[in-house]
């Protein structure tokens, strides 16, 4: 995938909370099985929006963000103030493999999106992976209606799509490029 991809999982990766870092560690102590297979769902309550998703290439986009998932270096220090550098290591470990026995299933008639990895990743991820999928569905829904109004008018309207933070700049990004809309470079103005 693109270089704009890698650079938004530095953004995505250092929204992972330190605090599933603490509860990781502590459960690692008991008869958990960090490995055991569990799953996160992605609901997705317009049909509409879940047709488009699927068709322009979301599920990769997912499989993408699951493969490079791990701490970013940047952020290390800060999930060693909460456990040591054995449980960060440890748990980056979890983060950069948990893909790997990972699978992305559908649930079409319930329009659902089914992420099934390790137990031990899923809880590690789940808050990052639901926060963008919420992003992703609200900025769909508000795309949606420009793009109803660029088939029916075609050129002729600004969109300015800037963003408070470069996580929702990519969703905002990926979302308007997944409607197919042109767009001028580098002015940060979208005129379709």
């Amino acid at each position: 995938m693109e270089d704009s991809y890698k650079d938004f999982c530095k953004h995505f990766n250092s929204r992972i909370p330190s605090l599933g870092f603490v509860k990781l560690v502590r459960k690692l102590g008991t008869d958990y099985d960090p490995i055991q297979p569990s799953s996160m769902v992605l609901y997705v309550n317009d049909e509409q929006i879940f047709r488009h998703l699927i068709d322009c290439g979301y599920l990769q986009v997912l499989n993408f963000l699951m493969i490079n998932t791990r701490i970013e270096n940047g952020c290390i220090d800060v999930y060693k103030s909460e456990v040591g550098d054995k449980e960060v290591d440890f748990v980056n470990s979890i983060l950069v493999s948990g893909h790997k026995k990972s699978s992305i299933s559908l649930d079409e008639n319930n329009r659902k999106i089914i992420v099934t990895a390790m137990d031990s990743y899923i809880d590690l991820v789940i808050s990052v992976f639901s926060e963008f999928h919420n992003e992703v569905i609200s900025t769909a829904n508000e795309f949606r209606e420009y793009f109803k109004l660029h088939q029916k008018y075609g050129a002729g309207f600004f969109l300015n799509a800037n963003a408070s933070t470069a996580f929702s700049y990519f969703v905002q990004m990926w979302v308007f490029n997944s409607y197919g809309f042109p767009q001028i470079e580098n002015t940060g103005i979208i005129v379709t």
